[in-house]
This record gives structure tokens, sequence and C-alpha cells, in this order.
């Protein structure tokens, strides 16, 4: 009996659905977008090639996008999404395309910082190598300069 409320429901309301996705040109579609991308790495003392536990990696557009070094100097800042709700299929510009819009970081660039140490920014040109699924790892390891 329940079902067969809610198909008429449904049947009954489907003209409305599709009228306002053709004259709104949105589709109720929930997705996901990239927001930033999973880096991986290694922090390594400059001097000693000892690695530096407790560093900070944190992405530079976003620093609550963070991550800390652990015994081996190793680091795995996640990858980050958008929740979208509706995908609009004429969108009015190219960031209308989805709703909620979200945010997308372009830089890529992280700063590893630690109290003992002075703070290395790390941008894609100087050392990025783009691994499978979106994961970008720093090239070779992070070099953290003692401060004296």
């Amino acid at each position: 009996m329940l079902v067969e409320c809610l198909m008429r429901r449904a049947i009954r309301h489907t003209p409305l659905f599709l009228g306002a996705v053709l004259l709104t040109g949105c589709l109720i579609a929930p997705h996901t977008s990239e927001r930033s991308p999973e880096f991986r790495g290694t922090v390594l003392d400059a001097r000693t090639r000892s690695p530096v536990e407790g560093a900070k990696v944190a992405l530079l557009e976003d620093p609550g996008i963070s991550c800390t070094s652990d015994a081996s100097g190793c680091f795995q800042l996640e990858a980050t999404r958008n929740f979208h709700l509706l995908y609009c299929l004429l969108p009015i510009h190219e960031q209308t395309a989805e709703w909620p819009v979200g945010e997308k970081y372009y830089l890529n660039t992280v700063t590893i910082t630690h109290s003992n140490y002075v703070t290395c920014r790390k941008d894609k040109p100087e050392g990025y190598i783009l691994g499978g699924k979106g994961i970008i790892l720093l090239e070779g390891s992070v070099l953290l300069e003692p401060k004296d």
C-alpha cells in the first residue's frame, strides 16, 4: 500500500520535476569534484639527512588542510573533495556548472614547517612528480635547513 502511494506521487510529480530541469537547466545529481590533490613525501634534515618527525605539511591556499610527518619523516596529505547537489546543463558561465560551487585550489603549493627548521615551500614546477589517480609526489626528499 505504501509503495503504491509513493509510486503515484512520483509519477504525479515527474512532469513538475522535468519542467524544472528544462526551465533552469539544472539536474539533481549529487557528485564530487577535486578541491586539492593528495601529496606524499619524506621530510629530512638537510645537514644530517635524518628524518624529521612532527613537520607540518599544509596546503598554501588553505592551511587548515594539513598533516604531520611521522617518525620516519613520511607524510601523506589527503586529497579533499567538494560535494555538489546540482549539475547545471546550461551554465551561465563556467563556475556555475555545479551547485554549490565549492572551492578549487589551483596553486598546488605546500609549505613545510617545524619549530626547529626554516620553513620550506614546494611549488609544482620545482619538484613534483604526478602519480596515478591525482596523487602528487614530492620529488626526492624535502630537505629542511635547521635554524641556527
